[in-house]
């Protein structure tokens, strides 16, 4: 369900006409049926709309749920939230503060699902992350998380620069990806994709990262979700960098990433792409261009 009551609602507190509001950004019509719940803008419009008002996508368009929410899966959401925000400081507070004889099995598992994720993705801590890897793999999981498990164990290898079991697990995935029913746990579904392409990207098969990007992109979509949309367009960049894309759709790439990461308060892709233009002005100058994974590490170490 779309809230158009509080974009409404939001423009009004804000004193802002439906001209003040869409000008640079798409036409008054557009904007008009948006908020009579006649038709729903582009992506890249919405992100602009939401961000001049100080919204996000999720308050916008809000995932419905048909139950209750205790309190372990309020914080096992707020937990996945700043975790695929890419936020290992307060990810690594709120981690601290489980109490795990208060979760169920199936909730367990999804608190050392994340702390593995956090330890490989953020903290690159391997020597903790190897520990939660056993620990993990001895327990029943559901299948999607059994699929989130080996995509960060996937990268767990890959960063420990053992490349015949990252790609032995990633060659099982792809194989799997058909069977997988994705339409439960959509947070660790995005990470899955965030995981594989990222994989691809570091390994310079360019064309595969922006196929599992652009499939992350329309998943969220679908799901009405922005969990991992910042990356997704990042990596369609970097991509589009080695491809020598039209400057015009680098542009575009860059700024989605640039704007969904402002929403986000990720300052990991922020930081990422102040060193991708550095990295252009290095060039520029006749100094040497770093790859992927070296940027990838310099933006994620300290974290």
């Amino acid at each position: 369900m779309i809230n158009t009551e509080k974009f409404v609602e939001r423009r009004n507190i804000l004193k802002l006409s439906q001209s003040d509001l869409c000008k640079d950004i798409c036409t008054q019509s557009t904007l008009s049926k948006f908020e009579n719940q006649q038709s729903v803008p582009t992506f890249e419009i919405m992100v602009q709309l939401c961000e001049r008002l100080g919204l996000t996508l999720d308050d916008v368009f809000p995932v419905s749920r048909t139950h209750s929410v205790n309190q372990n899966e309020q914080y096992l959401k707020r937990l996945q939230h700043v975790l695929f925000h890419q936020d290992g400081q307060l990810a690594a507070t709120l981690l601290a503060e489980a109490d795990l004889n208060q979760f169920s099995h199936d909730e367990q598992n999804d608190y050392w699902l994340l702390s593995y994720f956090h330890l490989v993705i953020l903290k690159l801590d391997f020597a903790q992350a190897h520990a939660i890897q056993k620990k993990l793999a001895n327990r029943q999981l559901g299948a999607i998380q059994a699929v989130f498990f080996q995509a960060t164990t996937m990268f767990y290898y890959h960063l420990k620069e053992d490349r015949r079991r990252a790609n032995s697990i990633f060659s099982k995935l792809s194989q799997q990806q058909n069977q997988i029913d994705f339409s439960q746990q959509v947070g660790l579904q995005m990470g899955i994709f965030y995981l594989l392409a990222e994989f691809q990207l570091q390994n310079q098969n360019f064309s595969v990262a922006a196929q599992i990007a652009a499939d992350g992109i329309d998943v969220a979509k679908i799901n009405s979700t922005t969990l991992f949309l910042e990356n997704f367009y990042w990596q369609l960049a970097q991509v589009g960098e080695q491809y020598h894309y039209q400057q015009i759709i680098m542009n575009e790439l860059i700024e989605s990433a640039r704007i969904i990461a402002k929403i986000h308060n990720n300052q990991l892709i922020l930081l990422s792409i102040q060193n991708y233009q550095a990295s252009k002005a290095e060039v520029s100058n006749g100094q040497s261009k770093r790859n992927a994974k070296e940027d990838y590490n310099i933006s994620f170490s300290g974290n």
